[in-house]
């Protein structure tokens, strides 16, 4: 307005921007998760593939739609990490993985030997891809 000559004075010059404050995030405790893993059989087919993508999710910090689409191919378990695809950013990421759950899908790959002809982490597959109990296509 006063550019426009319409007020005699800068009436904006005298405020100060507020301070960005970064938003918290609710996390879960060591215990919660904890007691959240312990739920799963890892004697069973299903708990122990449960156990290890559920701890690939909360060690990682990896977005639901990465964790759906891991793709086999792009599971560095030896090297410590998996590569993701992120349509949000429409790139491969690197999500590096702890000891602790790097050891769950091998776990499960050595006591479910039949789930090598599943993905690593012991999931049906239809493509290339995990999928959330739908077809999909695979990120490129």
């Amino acid at each position: 307005m006063f550019d426009k000559g319409w007020t005699e004075e800068d009436r904006w010059a005298r405020l100060k921007r507020p301070k960005f404050v970064r938003p918290k995030f609710d996390t879960l405790s060591s215990d919660d998760k904890q007691t959240i893993l312990a739920d799963f059989n890892p004697n069973t087919f299903l708990g122990a593939r449960n156990l290890a993508v559920l701890s690939i999710f909360l060690d990682t910090g990896v977005r639901l739609e990465e964790l759906v689409n891991i793709q086999t191919q792009r599971v560095r378990l030896d090297a410590g990490y998996v590569e993701v695809y992120a349509n949000k950013t429409d790139e491969w990421r690197i999500i590096p993985m702890s000891p602790e759950t790097i050891v769950l899908p091998l776990l499960s790959l050595k006591l479910f030997p039949h789930s090598a002809s599943r993905d690593a982490y012991g999931a049906r597959r239809r493509g290339s891809h995990l999928t959330a109990g739908r077809a999909g296509s695979s990120p490129s």
